[in-house]
Order: structure tokens, then C-alpha cells, then sequence
């Protein structure tokens, strides 16, 4: 019932209406450092710093941006940005890859549905403007609020932390790409990473920030005893298969989910689990992968979800795993990314791999069935369908950005389907096929 009324909710907010605009203007183009400017929408001028934001989109010419609110001060001042919960910090997101532009709005409801917090979302149509400069049409953004500590967002008392795990190859890789492009400030966009775990690097957001120089050891010493109690590459099924793992020679298992479950919330785990393996997001598990922990001696728990424009069936992946196959099976995953090794060992242990299951009926038979998942995407296109598309689309031509994105190498996805109803009309498929396929699989 609870499932019911969320749902029933979520939809009543989706009315088809027309898209509200808004305009940035700054003194000068945004770059790695904040730049001072106005943002002005609903007929209220904003002060503003804009920062440039993001990883592979910094290549493509529609960027984001990283907003932060202030008042006549010059300090930040919180505000009910386009509805969405007041405060100061926004992300100003510009879908180009995603020609359905829904994929990070409709993944985000999914995780909401399912009782877990996730950034809320409002579309505008931006124009932007550096110094005295005509206003130029950039296209259909998405705001989005940020993942940081707050009573309705993130909760976290002394010594808590918000964690982004990342694949150490992949950061490198893309630091080193942005620098020879000039797009880089030389840390990809975020702090150095506090510690690795195998492949893993781990960036840490800790409060109280004032704490001195190593207090940071405490969140290096959980991700240490997680990956001696799981032991990735050690335990392993004597057929090679995946459906139990054991340790060799030895006739009982190799995982003792109890210790797990003393350092890890496992519901929220696997909550995390089956969002990305329902949209076989390609960077799932490897990249913006976020986690978090309420106090200083408290479990591990994941999420919030985060970046999913390629997922949905539109990232192929050079595996090409789409509907029929588990995202954190696959070996390409295992290769850049610990958390991939310690699933891979999760999910062969039936405790948890029946946990998952429960879980799983239970979403479907409410939150995300295939009524809710058809209604989800169909709404949130209702909000935009029309001029809104079609100005972004006659900015920023689908086939052209595609072609842009096959140019730069390393970024997979299938080719435009011809228009935006095919597009979203494939989403829906999609989400829909992959779901028949986890309730025979799971």
C-alpha cells in the first residue's frame, strides 16, 4: 500500500506543462576556479558562482555547470530553486548523449519509489551569456540538487563521511586525457583520492571538515577489514560458476555474511545493487559509485544513486551486455573496480543472493512494476514533450553529437534512433525487458 501511495504521488506531479527558462550570465566563461554571475529565472535575479563540472562531458560543447546560491553578501544563500528544496549548491546538467534526456530524472524516481533518498530534479531551458555578451539558446538542462551532508538529504553526525568510489585505471586514464585536451585542472574534477582499496580509489567527504590530518583513518581501516573478510579472487566454485562459491578443497563457504552485515547495511546495499543492474548502467559499480557512513563506528551505507546517462540500454559497453546478462558478473567490471570483486563474491553466497531475490519480488510487485516503470518515463516525458525538445534537438543535432561522441573513443553508445518518441518509447522497452529478465534470473 505504501508502495501504492508513493507511486500514486510521484505520478500526480507530473503535469504536462510548459518548460521553464532561465539564464546565466557570467563575467567570464566558467572554468576550473568559481566565477562570479547571475542566474535569473521566474523573474528573480540570483548572484551566483559557476564552476564547470563533469568528466567525459567536458569534451562536448553543452557543459555543466556547478552552481552555487548567494546573497546580496556575496555568501551563500539557500533558495527553492525551481521548487526544488531550498539550498544553496545546484547542478546545472545538460543532457546531449541521453537524446531521451531522461535517464538520470527517471532513474532517480526509481530510487525514491523504492524508499531511498536520491537528488530531485527540475527541467529549464537555459541561455547563457559571458560578460556583456548576446544570450545564446544552450537546451534543455536538467537541475539537479547535489549529494552532500543534510538532514533531508544525507544524514551524518561526528566523524561520519560521504565516500565516492572510482576506478583508479579510469581516473587516470581521463585525468591524463583532459590535461593533453587542456580541460583539466589536473584532478579530474575532484580531490585527490584519500586511499585505494585494490583497484578503488576512494575520495572522502568527511564532517566536521575541520577535522585535523588523519581522522581520516578510521574510513580507510573499514574498506581494509571489508576487503579481508571478503577476499576477493579466493573464493571461487569449483565449475567456475557464479550460483555458489566456496572455498577450494574445503566443503563449506567461504563468506560469513554475518561479519559483513557488522560493517555494511545490506539492505541499502542491495537496494544499490538491483537499481543499477535494472538499468545495466555501463559505469555501475566502477564509477560514481557514492556511499556513505552516519557516524564514525557505523556501517557502510550505499548510495545515493548517481550518473546513469548512459544507462538504460543506451551504453552498449564494448561487452555489448545489455538485457540478458548481470552487470557485476561480467569480468571487463572485476577488472577496474574492488567493489565489482566483493559483489561478485556477495552474489554467489545464497543468504544474500536471496535477500536480493525477496527484495526484488517486493519492488516488482509495487514501486517497479511494469505499470510504475511505463508511468515514471512516460510522465517525465510528458513534462518536456514538444518545443522543448525540439529546440534542444535543432540546437544540438542527435546524429552530430553521436558522431562527436564515436570521435572520442572510449564512450560507447548505440546510434540515435531517428527521433525523441522512438527514443523514449526504446526506454520504456527497455526497462520493461530487462525487468522479465531479473525476475527469471535473480
Amino acid at each position: 500500500m505504501a508502495a501504492a501511495v508513493y507511486l500514486a504521488v510521484a505520478l500526480a506531479s507530473f503535469v504536462c506543462a510548459s518548460v521553464p527558462t532561465a539564464t546565466l550570465r557570467t563575467e567570464y566563461e566558467p572554468g576550473h576556479g568559481k566565477v562570479r554571475g547571475e542566474l535569473t529565472v521566474d523573474g528573480a535575479v540570483i548572484p551566483v558562482k559557476a564552476k564547470l563540472r563533469g568528466r567525459s562531458s567536458r569534451a562536448f560543447p553543452k557543459k555543466q555547470f556547478a552552481l552555487k546560491l548567494l546573497g546580496g553578501d556575496g555568501e551563500k544563500a539557500p533558495a527553492a530553486l525551481l521548487g526544488l528544496p531550498e539550498n544553496s549548491d545546484f547542478i546545472l546538467y545538460g543532457p546531449l548523449l541521453d537524446s531521451t534526456y531522461l535517464r538520470d530524472v527517471v532513474t532517480f524516481d526509481m530510487a525514491r519509489l523504492s524508499g531511498r533518498w536520491a537528488p530531485r530534479t527540475a527541467f529549464v531551458e537555459l541561455g547563457r551569456a559571458n560578460g556583456g555578451s548576446p544570450v545564446s539558446y544552450e537546451g534543455l538542462y536538467v537541475v539537479k540538487e547535489t549529494i552532500e551532508k543534510s538532514s533531508a538529504k544525507v544524514w551524518l553526525g561526528d566523524g561520519g563521511a560521504i565516500y565516492e568510489l572510482s576506478s583508479r585505471q579510469s581516473d587516470a586514464a581521463w585525468r591524463a586525457w583532459l590535461e593533453s585536451q587542456g580541460l583539466s585542472d589536473g584532478k579530474y574534477g575532484k580531490d585527490e583520492a584519500v586511499f585505494a582499496v585494490g583497484q578503488t580509489n576512494v575520495y572522502v567527504d568527511q564532517y566536521p571538515k575541520s577535522d585535523p590530518p588523519g581522522a581520516t583513518e578510521h574510513h580507510r581501516r573499514l574498506f581494509d577489514r571489508l576487503d579481508s573478510i571478503i577476499k576477493p579472487g579466493w573464493c571461487r566454485h569449483p565449475a567456475g560458476s557464479l550460483s555458489a562459491w566456496w572455498r577450494p578443497g574445503l566443503s563449506e563457504p567461504c563468506l560469513d555474511l554475518r561479519e559483513v552485515a557488522a560493517l555494511v547495511d545490506l539492505p541499502s546495499l542491495i537496494d544499490y545493487v538491483l537499481l543499477q543492474e535494472l538499468l545495466a548502467n555501463p559505469d555501475a559499480f566502477v564509477t560514481s559509485v557514492f556511499a556513505h557512513r552516519r557516524t564514525a563506528d557505523g556501517p557502510l551505507v550505499f548510495g545515493p544513486a548517481w550518473d546513469f546517462n548512459l544507462a538504460g540500454g543506451l551504453g552498449i559497453g564494448e561487452d555489448e551486455r545489455a538485457v540478458d546478462s548481470w552487470r557485476l558478473e561480467g569480468e571487463e567490471p572485476a577488472r577496474f573496480s574492488r567493489l565489482v570483486q566483493w559483489l561478485q563474491v556477495l552474489w554467489g553466497d545464497e543468504g544474500f543472493r536471496g535477500a536480493a531475490r525477496s527484495r526484488w519480488r517486493e519492488l516488482r510487485r509495487g514501486a517497479w512494476s511494469d505499470a510504475a516503470l511505463a508511468g515514471v518515463v512516460q510522465g517525465h516525458a510528458g513534462r518536456i514533450r514538444g518545443g522543448a525538445v525540439a529546440r534542444n534537438q535543432a540546437r544540438w543535432d542527435p546524429h552530430t553529437e553521436w558522431n562527436r561522441a564515436i570521435g572520442l573513443g572510449g564512450i560507447f553508445v548505440r546510434p540515435y534512433l531517428g527521433s525523441w518518441e522512438a527514443e523514449v518509447s526504446a526506454l520504456e522497452r527497455f526497462l520493461v525487458s530487462r525487468a522479465a529478465w531479473m525476475d527469471e534470473n535473480v
